[in-house]
Parts: C-alpha cells; structure tokens; sequence
C-alpha cells in the first residue's frame, strides 16, 4: 500500500510518497521511497520501487496457514517418538504445492490446527492467515474479501448414502406376494366358508335335511386347499358346490406355486430397498443431511 504525505519542504510545495513492506528485510515496516516537489518533480528516495510487488519475495517471513486433514490434499498423520513425544506429520498434494510456493517466495509457514475450513476462511479474511490451502469455490462474494490463486483443479458434488440393509428374513414370507393378493386372499377365507354354507343350506332344503349352517369342517377345507395339504371330507353332491370348490383349488394351486418361487428367490436373491437416481427421489427419500462447514 503507498499514501502520500503532507509536504515538509520549506522553499517548494512537495509530497512524500511512503509504501508499507509488510514482509520487508527488516520486517514489517514503513519505507519513504520517492519525493515530488513542484520545482524538481518525482524523486526516488530508495531502490525500492513506489508500488513494490508485496509477495515476490517475503524474505524469510514465518506465515500462518490454517489447516486441517482433507484427503488426499492434505493428510496429517501423528506419531508419538521413542521420547513419548507426539510428532505430526503432514504430506499431501496441496501440502507439497504449498512448499513449492513457499521456497519460490522465499518464506516458511506455521500450521495451525482447526476444526472446520470455515475457520480457515475466517481466519484468512480477517488477516489473521496468510493463506489456506486446499482447493475452496470460487463464488462471486468471496472476492470482495478474497484473492484466488489460479484454478487448479475441479471439484465435483456428489451425494453419498449409506448402503440400503437388507430386508429382515421374517418379511420375506410377506414380500412374495403384493398387498392386492394377500388382502384378496383374506377377504376370500372370511367369504368362501360362509359362501359353502349357504350354498349346502339350499341344497339341504331341497332335499329336506336339516345340517349345521357353520361347521369347521368347511374352513379346514378351504385352508387345506391353500396349503396343498390333504383333504380327508366327503365331497359335496351339489354341482355348484364342487365347481366353486375347483375353482378354489386351481387359484390355491396358482398362489401356493407362485409364493413358493417367488420365496426362493427373495431367500436366494436378497431384495434391497429402491436407490435413488435422481434428483427428486433423492428428495423424496432423504430427510436430512450433513455437510461440512466450508464457510459463506
């Protein structure tokens, strides 16, 4: 930074021009490097030039740099010495590019540790930090309080879940069939035992018996049928009755050699929960998230 200063010449009006070094020969310091005067115009009073390049050379100068573990960029691994004494130990891309850049401008640099980035912007922007590594966004606010090196490399988002678990054994007797069908099947073991019972009542009036309207005998043979389990019970006389009963027993036929290999293959084949592809069922599937504290 140069400022001018009021004029001090006695005979001719003039201005002082003064530049701050903040990493100069001798440190920090304030140096007068030029004069004008309205009789001899601009006049150089040192070698150092009036807007001198601050970061070419920072001649030795110990730095700030703010960091923590971000692999592979940087990785800090610690290690305690044979005298019991923790050492850390940092390597990394950004950590050997930092060195390149620190042995070009001549100056070394003190790691201190944080526990977010954000910290590290913070501490950058408020001049408490020379610099930070590790590649950071490069979003259109940041410069008014930022300067970026040049980009050198590229950052992708990307959205990491954890693996779907696996469906509990005991709901894989319950994920063969779909809830139409199993609802379907409740519905027709509470209706066919009453449906038998009314159709064996007409028929028994017809013929001037007189039978029990509900017996179990009914339902043991509707559950034998679904289960492809033995029928020890007389077969009805009534037509209608045996066709409603074949009918039953090709549908239980159906569903029994149907749940049976589609339970194979659920046991066989584990069946994972669906993974979301885009952008919508990863909002319609995830309730929250967690990011790190990168900073505004």
């Amino acid at each position: 930074a140069a400022f001018i200063t009021t004029p001090t010449v006695k005979k001719h009006r003039g201005f002082s021009i003064h530049v701050f070094l903040p990493y100069g020969p001798q440190g920090p310091q304030v140096l007068r490097v030029a004069l004008w005067t309205s009789q001899r115009g601009l006049r150089r009073r040192s070698s150092s030039p009036v807007f001198p390049e601050k970061y070419d050379n920072l001649n030795g100068a110990t730095v700030v740099v703010p960091a923590t573990t971000y692999k592979p960029l940087w990785v800090e691994r610690k290690e305690v010495t044979a005298d019991g004494r923790v050492v850390t130990h940092i390597t990394g891309m950004d950590y050997w590019l930092l060195q390149a850049i620190a042995k070009a401008m001549n100056f070394t640099f003190i790691v201190t540790p944080i526990t977010y980035w954000s910290e590290a912007l913070d501490s950058t922007s408020q001049r408490k930090a020379f610099l930070t590594p590790v590649y950071h966004t490069m979003l259109y606010h940041r410069y008014s309080y930022l300067d970026f090196t040049v980009g050198y490399t590229y950052a992708f988002l990307s959205f990491v879940m954890a693996k779907p678990q696996i469906v509990p054994n005991w709901l894989s007797l319950y994920y063969p069939l779909g809830n139409f069908v199993w609802i379907s099947v409740f519905l027709v073991l509470l209706v066919l035992p009453a449906v038998l019972s009314l159709m064996e009542l007409s028929v028994n009036r017809q013929l001037r018996k007189v039978k029990p309207l509900f017996s179990s005998g009914k339902m043991q043979t509707i559950l034998a049928m679904l289960l492809s389990q033995s029928v020890t019970l007389k077969l009805p006389k009534s037509n209608s009755i045996r066709i409603l009963l074949a009918v039953w027993l090709v549908t239980a036929v159906v569903l029994g050699t149907s749940y049976r290999g589609s339970l194979i293959a659920s046991l066989t084949l584990p069946k994972y929960p669906p993974r979301p592809e885009t952008l919508a069922a990863l909002a319609d599937t995830v309730d929250r998230i967690t990011v790190m504290a990168w900073g505004t």
